[in-house]
């Protein structure tokens, strides 16, 4: 089971976590204040000031992604987030984040308890794994290619199957084309 750093991050508040599907760890949590984010002054300097405090928060989160991933614990990043957030923050992660970052989720950043994301995450975690088990497993599934298929009950030689000819001689089908061998 992969390790995963999930990010829970809003407009003033950021919390980082650590764990997999069956275990998350609260391992830092922060809020910035940001001044009069909820006034209703309508000056387009005062708009620029807030949204450049919530910039810096998103930045400042994003500093901290990188330093926990620097210690090598997580595989993957998920980052939930309000939908007009998330796209603010990925935008300002690091390249090396952005790359292990796996998909988002809506939780409500200030109130919810490590139990309520763990909630939020599970689908993305156990989407994940099937994909991943299924990446491991696809190799072991080749399906052999239309030309190459035989008859279930033929006879196998040296590991390959194949088939008596009409002649006494056994065939076998495989990639580098028929070969006949005396029986």
């Amino acid at each position: 089971m992969r390790d995963w750093l999930i990010v829970v991050v809003d407009a003033r508040n950021a919390r980082l976590l650590h764990g997999n599907a069956d275990h998350l760890e609260e391992l830092e949590q922060f809020q910035d204040h940001i001044e009069g984010q909820h006034e209703r002054q309508n000056t387009s300097d005062h708009q620029r000031w807030v949204e450049n405090q919530v910039d810096q928060h998103l930045k400042k989160a994003a500093a901290a992604v990188d330093r926990h991933l620097a210690g090598g614990r997580s595989d993957k990043v998920l980052v939930g987030a309000p939908p007009e957030i998330a796209p603010r923050f990925e935008e300002v992660m690091s390249n090396p984040a952005r790359e292990k970052l796996a998909g988002r989720f809506d939780v409500e950043v200030p109130d919810a308890i490590p139990h309520d994301i763990r909630a939020a995450v599970l689908p993305c975690l156990e989407e994940d794994e099937l994909r991943h088990e299924r990446e491991v497993l696809a190799p072991a599934l080749v399906v052999p290619a239309l030309g190459e298929l035989v008859a279930p009950h033929a006879p196998v030689l040296d590991g390959r199957v194949g088939a008596l000819d009409a002649g006494g001689e056994h065939e076998v089908a495989g990639a580098a084309g028929r070969q006949a061998a005396a029986v």
